[in-house]
């Protein structure tokens, strides 16, 4: 945007520098003023009829959203394969398939159910084809996929359950004939449904063409859920838990003559706490004698099972099986003897409940993982317990490899490793994006509610930014984990590389308190800051991130009386404004993730009587400078100075110059609302954003209190107010961006405002308000300055929306309806790079670009998409083809003319090629340039597709040589 021309149209009559009788302010922009049209907030993009979508197909096909890249693991084991090539991890939506030999993805599988509330809740591999995985999701669909990829459907075969429900997945062998000579080998699936008003919970059993066999157990009405459902397949037993109960079935016969004839007896026990773990094994007492039955080789097996529970301890009880028969026995005969009784070993080191529990398969170590970050392991004949401390998130799955040469584990931070069981050193890591995830159920720690923990399970909005200096990477700011980002803590600062898809490195950005027990004496847990802001200088040298930290509401009682609780906390509100140095760890060969360098730190950037939020941060699109809105009404626009002494610019190790940040310019935006917005009910309703101009020449700045505000525009250069508009805003406040000559408001409305024109371009009531009432989240808005267009995401219970816009048009070129909710929104950073980029609460990422631009936002696929293993096989045959034919030909027999001999080749199938006489003697010449233009013509993460490439050089290389024609 031009500032002279905004100045030559509109301060001779907008100024407030003029008389008090043109003084008036723009009038209020009517409701009336809004076009009366309804957004389709509630239908996907396949939902919108022709009469209720004002979208034309046209325009709407110009818009394209990618697949889902990334995603969030969720609580179950994963898989390692037998030869222990591959790792099968389940997320939410989708089975993703990585090689364990360089921690890349291979394929990805996405699953029939979407929706975040029924996602993926069990998954084993297939017994008798272990290329098979069987997959139930919570709304009851059981699936059998390949995950080799041999065919082309990887989902084989798929069924609901009857109630249309699933809670875990398990499987077991069972051996089904006649006779000894007829008896086969077959695979039962067994699926634990959930509750519901009309059933209890169920286990029920399916056949390997899940077809319905009969229902095992069925626990009684107002049980819970079973929470974990394993199977031991050498003894065809079952055993599960529920709350504090345990189940232990075994099949009242293992000679069966067809599957409809299975059964299960289940014995039943009460632990002391709650069941949050379990494991089993079976342990051979004596060798079967030859001819002996199945059902005697069981009376010759003890059954081990280990539980973990929600306060720590871990309990083993040893030849279960045999105890709980006969306790059964003992009360069936209503013996007066001494009854059998079960005597567990006690085992606690976990402060909180044990989130995994796996006997090693010696059987002589217990391995273990909590809340502590540490991997335990428990030598059962000595007692001793050996640890891998210092993990970087909490343990959720752990899981022993078939030959017991290695562990892999599951941590909360999306990320899943595998080690070496000898020396506990990784050999695969795989990290994905670390945000802040939706999360349908309590997690484990939270069974046992603790005094001063309170959770937030809707907080999932993720502050997010790209580097223009280094596109290829995603900073985002999140937590120590899935449970410390639910807390409220986000002082970390993570880089994603878009490329892969993989985690660079974390950093903390804000004061963190890593202990061994991080809580307080009382028992609460500490909360670290929260980064609320962050932004990139146009340039990408330098990054700007607020953080803010106030002590929790439950420490009242060291704050004084609870009455003056709240102003307490406000006066001991710590906010910092910190300037880091990205270009120096950009630019480090010595480090793949150097440490970004902290430059300078402004303690309370924004104050009154005591410190004052941060409600927004801008940076400048033109040159290094960043701006901020306080709750204080005022707004700052921040630049670095050279530091010096004597007059001398100083200069690090490496030469360059240092700088510090002052504040150049301080603007006070709250004219009208300095005494209302400040005190009562109202100061909890401020609300305020910024903007910078194109080409930075100016600042637009929206403060105030609900419907009560003004959007103003400064001057960046002398701090001047040059003109300012009343309510163009009605509800709460979520964005406000400056594209061109257009102020793009978003509240409960969607407004275009024309500075230049000084009108309203057109307005649009978005359905739904009521979604819209929380402050920040629940809408988010972001502008793409080389298209020119802008895209608006919309939350609502059913998922969101996303909608892209022209300013000059308030017809969407996209409206895409996406089954999770959208977290974080933004555009590309890079300067000749057009799109978007979609983060939802499920840690999945989507590109949002036109069709027809070639420069548009990429992201990583997997080795099967690029079909880079098709590719490496075909050029390895064609390299044998071609030394085969060269060998033959120079081992060919000379003719008569004392040259080998023409090869004898079929050539009547063959392509006809016709072959210029000088092209065999002058090989094409191909210029640097000419393969710069064609491999540097997008950034690493932006590439276009393999086989453009290959055409690409391909054509360089049958373009005839010059002077040739």
């Amino acid at each position: 945007m031009a500032g002279s021309a905004v100045s030559a149209t509109t301060l001779k009559r907008k100024h407030l520098g003029e008389s008090k009788s043109q003084k008036k302010r723009q009038r209020p922009v009517t409701t009336e003023a809004i076009v009366d049209r309804t957004l389709v907030t509630s239908k996907s993009q396949d939902e919108v009829t022709a009469s209720d979508s004002f979208v034309s197909p046209q325009v709407q096909s110009e818009w394209t959203v990618s697949k889902a890249a990334g995603g969030r693991m969720v609580d179950i084991d994963p898989i390692l394969t037998e030869d222990q090539r591959f790792l099968i991890v389940p997320y939410t939506t989708s089975i993703q398939i990585y090689s364990t030999a360089d921690s890349l993805l291979v394929r990805r599988i996405p699953m029939p159910s979407p929706n975040r509330n029924l996602g993926i809740v069990g998954l084993r591999q297939c017994l008798t084809d272990p290329s098979m995985v069987w997959v139930a999701c919570a709304n009851g669909i059981i699936s059998k996929v390949n995950w080799t990829g041999e065919s082309e459907t990887p989902i084989v075969a798929s069924i609901p359950t009857a109630s249309g429900t699933a809670s875990s997945l398990a499987t077991l062998l069972v051996s089904v004939g006649d006779s000894d000579a007829k008896k086969t080998s077959a695979e039962v699936v067994l699926v634990a449904e959930m509750p519901t008003d009309h059933s209890p919970t169920r286990v029920i059993a399916y056949d390997g063409e899940l077809r319905l066999l009969n229902v095992l157990l069925k626990l009684a009405a107002g049980m819970s859920r079973l929470h974990t459902m394993e199977t031991l397949v050498g003894a065809g037993l079952v055993y599960a838990s529920a709350g504090k109960q345990f189940y232990l079935g075994t099949p009242r016969s293992l000679e069966l003559a067809s599957l409809d004839e299975l059964a299960y007896e289940f014995y039943t026990f009460a632990c002391e706490d709650l069941i949050t773990a379990t494991d089993a094994r079976i342990v051979p007492l004596s060798r079967s004698k030859k001819g002996s039955s199945k059902q005697q080789h069981q009376q010759q097996m003890s059954i081990d099972v280990a539980i973990g529970c929600a306060r720590g301890p871990i309990y083993c009880y040893s030849d279960i099986l045999t105890r709980l028969q006969a306790m059964d026995a003992a009360t069936a005969t209503a013996s007066k003897g001494p009854r059998e009784s079960l005597q567990p070993k006690k085992m606690h080191w976990h402060r909180r409940a044990v989130h995994s529990l796996k006997w090693s398969r010696d059987g002589n170590y217990l391995v273990s993982g909590g809340s502590e970050h540490t991997l335990v392991l428990w030598q059962l004949d000595t007692n001793k317990q050996s640890f891998l401390p210092h993990l970087t998130g909490i343990i959720e799955n752990i899981v022993v490899s078939a030959s017991g040469s290695a562990y892999v584990v599951h941590l909360d931070d999306n990320s899943v490793m595998v080690l070496s069981s000898a020396q506990l050193e990784p050999t695969a890591y795989i990290s994905g994006v670390q945000s802040a995830v939706y999360v349908n159920s309590a997690l484990k720690d939270h069974l046992v509610p603790r005094i001063g923990e309170k959770y937030s399970l809707s907080n999932i909005d993720v502050v997010m930014a790209l580097n223009p200096a280094a596109p290829e990477r995603m900073y985002l700011c999140v937590g120590d984990g899935l449970q410390a980002s639910r807390n409220g803590s986000k002082p970390y600062l993570q880089s994603v590389d878009l490329s892969s898809m993989r985690s660079i490195g974390k950093q903390a950005i804000a004061r963190t308190s890593l202990t061994a027990n991080n809580t307080t004496p009382s028992g609460a847990t500490i909360i670290d800051p929260e980064i609320k802001h962050m932004a990139f200088s146009c340039d990408g040298k330098w990054l700007a991130t607020i953080d803010e930290w106030m002590p929790p509401s439950n420490s009242q009682t060291d704050l004084g009386a609870s009455e003056g609780d709240s102003e307490l906390r406000k006066e001991r509100r710590e906010v910092f404004l910190k300037i880091w140095d990205a270009e120096t760890a950009i630019e480090s060969e010595s480090q793949e993730n150097a440490p970004l360098p902290l430059v300078s730190r402004i303690n309370t950037p924004h104050e009154t009587s005591h410190p004052e939020s941060v409600l927004d941060l801008a940076a400048d699109p033109q040159n290094a400078r960043f701006a901020t809105l306080g709750r204080d009404g005022i707004a700052r626009i921040w630049k670095p100075r050279p530091r010096q002494r004597d007059g001398l610019a100083i200069k690090d190790d490496r030469g360059k110059e240092l700088h510090t940040w002052i504040c150049d310019i301080a603007v006070t935006v709250n004219h009208r609302q300095s005494i209302v917005a400040m005190s009562g009910a109202d100061y909890s309703r401020i609300e305020g954003r910024l903007s910078f101009a194109d080409d930075g020449s100016c600042l637009v700045a929206a403060f105030g209190a609900g419907d009560e505000g003004s959007i103003h525009v400064i001057d960046a250069h002398t701090g001047h107010i040059r003109y300012s508009w009343d309510d163009l805003w009605r509800g709460s406040l979520h964005g406000l961006q400056l594209l061109g000559p257009y102020v793009i408001v978003l509240s409960h409305d969607l407004r275009v405002f024309d500075m230049v024109a000084d009108s309203l371009v057109y307005g649009l009531p978005l359905s739904n308000p009521s979604n819209l009432d929380s402050s920040s989240g629940a809408a988010n808005l972001a502008i793409d300055r080389m298209s020119r267009h802008f895209a608006v995401s919309l939350r609502h219970t059913e998922g969101s929306e996303l909608l892209i816009f022209s300013p000059n048009s308030m017809e969407p070129l996209l409206s895409h309806h996406f089954e999770s909710r959208i977290a974080a929104l933004s555009a590309s950073a890079e300067p000749h790079t057009s799109g978007f980029l979609v983060l939802d609460n499920e840690a999945q990422v989507f590109t949002v670009s036109q069709a027809s631009n070639d420069n548009g936002l990429v992201v990583a696929r997997s080795l099967d998409e690029m079909q880079l293993d098709a590719v490496e096989e075909k050029l390895s045959t064609n390299g044998v083809e071609l030394l085969d034919a060269s060998d033959d030909e120079d081992e060919g027999e000379p003719g008569q003319n004392g040259k080998p001999e023409a090869m004898d080749i079929d050539t009547s199938d063959a392509m006809e090629i016709d072959v210029d006489e000088d092209s065999s003697s002058h090989p094409a010449i191909i210029n640097q340039h000419q393969l710069s233009d064609i491999f540097d013509a997008a950034p690493t993460y932006a590439m276009v597709p393999l086989e453009d490439l290959f055409l690409k050089v391909a054509a360089l290389l049958a373009n005839k040589p010059v002077g040739s024609a």
